[in-house]
Parts: structure tokens; C-alpha cells; sequence
């Protein structure tokens, strides 16, 4: 598969974890990965605005913390 950026998509299944792996010939900024409790981690310390695919549990979790808005999926990440 061709990528334009420094990771490579190797396989895709709809609903399950898409691996991907290092792409030697990007050229420029590299971003980080980070796990799922990670990304949790970072939203809910003001590191990042946004966290994708949370799992459930992490959802249910930050439920009740009101620094954090959960959109469900399907659902307009921006409104008007």
C-alpha cells in the first residue's frame, strides 16, 4: 500500500484495530501514536482537544467529568 505519511496502512477491517507500520521514505514531521487510556489521559489533561475510538469503558468513565463532551458516533463532531 502507498502512503504520503510516515506510517503505512497494512490492512483495514471495518470495527476492529488497523495496524499500521513504519514508512521509512516520509520526509518531515513525525506524529505520535498513543494508546487509547493515553489519549484519555491527554484530553482529559487539556493536552488535546480530541480523542477518537475510545472504547466504552474509557467513554463511560469520563462520563461524568465535565471538562470532557462525548459525541457518540454517527453523531456531527462540530454544530453549528
Amino acid at each position: 500500500m502507498r502512503s504520503c505519511g510516515p506510517f503505512r496502512l497494512t490492512e483495514f477491517t471495518p470495527g476492529q484495530g488497523t495496524p499500521f507500520e513504519r514508512y521509512d521514505d516520509h520526509y518531515g514531521h513525525v506524529p505520535h501514536l498513543v494508546s487509547a487510556p493515553a489519549r484519555a489521559g491527554a484530553l482529559t489533561s487539556g493536552e488535546i482537544d480530541f480523542a477518537h475510538d475510545l472504547s466504552p469503558v474509557t467513554a463511560f468513565t469520563l462520563d461524568d467529568n465535565d471538562a470532557v463532551e462525548l459525541v457518540p458516533r454517527g453523531a456531527p463532531a462540530c454544530s453549528a
